[in-house]
């Protein structure tokens, strides 16, 4: 597996998993709330932070399962605060093993 950066899929299969801004402000909260951060840690780095937690949560229900090649992207933020997040997969079943188990 790959991590490519942006929404450009490299497999045959792919599909967009959004990300709804509430699921990235929950993120953002308990990351917050969690965390004893420097003070000037502002609101871009949460949202760094929380972008960060849900890439690395797909890549790791990824890790779970028996796929062959794939690649998830950086994943890029809407105007609304979605987060899109391209998966590609070299075979179809993959992929909807992967939606079906995560998505």
């Amino acid at each position: 597996m790959k991590h490519v950066s942006g929404p450009v899929p490299i497999h045959p299969h792919s599909f967009t998993h959004v990300v709804p801004a509430s699921e990235i402000i929950d993120r953002i909260i308990a990351i917050a709330a969690l965390t004893n951060r420097p003070s000037g840690y502002g609101w871009r780095h949460y949202l760094h932070d929380a972008h960060d937690e849900v890439l690395q949560d797909l890549r790791d229900h990824a890790a779970q399962l028996s796929l062959l090649d794939y690649e998830i992207s950086d994943g890029v933020f809407t105007t609304t605060l979605d987060m899109q997040v391209t998966c590609s997969f070299q075979h179809e079943a993959d992929m909807m093993h992967f939606k079906l188990a995560f998505c």
